[in-house]
């Protein structure tokens, strides 16, 4: 059993270590294992991207503490460089990115939360619920819904060219992006942000 005090130490340790990993121009580095090549203990650097750092900052929005404010906006603040016309995020940040992702709604209903809790614009909650699947799960893909045509035109025109580029590409074509694709643990990072 903890103290509170041996908590907030915890807490600070952890931000200080965050503080450390964090480059204010480009954002926090992303490091990946992959198991599947027999080096699970060995760690890669990956291209950064949007989803991890919006998973590092959601608990910082909960931190009330100076520095955890100061990565908390200083990370945001890159990740907007990385933001659309509309509002969306691309999951990487390098438009020079070998492969290339669709808009999720998974990566930007957690940046929707943070911005919300940032008091800056938020992605409309409807249209993370325009994206719910015949099977009960959110896309993970924002689809374009031809409705969105005549209620949010900028917001349907960007994911329809979105989509469109992304059939271009490799992770389309091998099945790595799937239309269809709609799952536990991206509903649950869409129901954090719309409720």
């Amino acid at each position: 059993m903890f103290t509170l005090q041996q908590i907030d130490d915890r807490i600070e340790k952890t931000l200080l270590l965050l503080k450390k990993h964090q480059d204010e121009e480009k954002g926090f580095a992303t490091s990946v294992t992959q198991p599947q090549n027999n080096t699970p203990d060995v760690w890669m650097k990956e291209m950064r991207n949007a989803f991890v750092p919006a998973n590092v900052l959601v608990p910082l929005t909960l931190i009330k503490s100076k520095l955890a404010q100061e990565i908390l906006k200083a990370e945001y603040n890159y990740l907007n460089s990385n933001r659309n016309a509309s509002g969306l995020w691309h999951y990487f940040n390098n438009r020079q990115a070998p492969y290339f992702i669709p808009y999720e709604t998974d990566t930007n209903s957690l940046l929707s939360f943070i911005s919300g809790r940032l008091g800056e614009k938020s992605i409309p909650k409807e249209r993370f619920h325009e994206q719910l699947s015949p099977n009960g799960y959110f896309n993970l893909w924002f689809l374009p819904k031809t409705k969105l045509l005549f209620f949010a035109p900028l917001f349907y025109l960007s994911v329809q060219r979105n989509w469109s580029k992304a059939q271009n590409f490799l992770a389309f074509k091998n099945k790595v992006v799937n239309k269809v694709d709609a799952e536990f643990s991206v509903s649950a990072n869409v129901l954090l942000y719309t409720g």
